[in-house]
């Protein structure tokens, strides 16, 4: 289902390096899941960076290309460790429904934030070199307008799968 969705979103926005990025990631993840093989996301992500070039290397010198493959490297190996010494491995045992509400919020903010500063550090060099600018605000914009424009992305997507289902 996962796959199906991801398609379907792919068909319907224009196919920019990092949409057929997302749909080769959640193709091989779904393979990897169907297949109960072990999922390497470093693997997936130099997969889909290799075929996006086999389809334009001119893809390599563009900055939304060299931005979006970056940061999610940057993201797949700087934040398990950052997480883990911020936070530590282990969840609590038992929380009460309101305690565990609290503590889901708590760490999500928690991600969102370290997500943001992780993805703002890494950018900067490329930005600097792409645009000759450093966005200090942006790190504030990111975590404040990220959950704003999830719900956003989300009702779009809602509407426009019920507006191809229901015309």
């Amino acid at each position: 289902v996962p796959l199906l969705v991801t398609i379907f979103y792919f068909v319907l926005a224009e196919p920019p390096a990092p949409a057929l990025r997302g749909v080769i990631g959640v193709a091989l993840l779904s393979s990897a899941t169907i297949l109960s093989r072990p999922l390497s996301t470093l693997n997936w992500l130099f997969a889909a960076a290799f075929a996006i070039l086999l389809w334009n290397s001119h893809e390599l010198f563009r900055a939304g290309f060299q931005l979006s493959f970056f940061l999610v490297l940057a993201l797949i190996l700087w934040m398990p460790p950052l997480w883990r010494l911020l936070f530590g491995e282990r969840e609590p045992d038992f929380l009460t429904p309101a305690a565990l509400i609290v503590h889901v919020v708590v760490r999500s903010a928690s991600g969102l934030a370290l997500a943001a500063a992780v993805c703002f550090v890494c950018a900067l060099p490329l930005t600097l070199y792409h645009f000759q600018q450093v966005t200090p605000w942006g790190l504030l914009g990111s975590i404040l307008l990220t959950p704003l424009i999830s719900v956003i992305i989300v009702l779009s997507f809602v509407t426009m799968a019920a507006g191809a289902v229901l015309p």
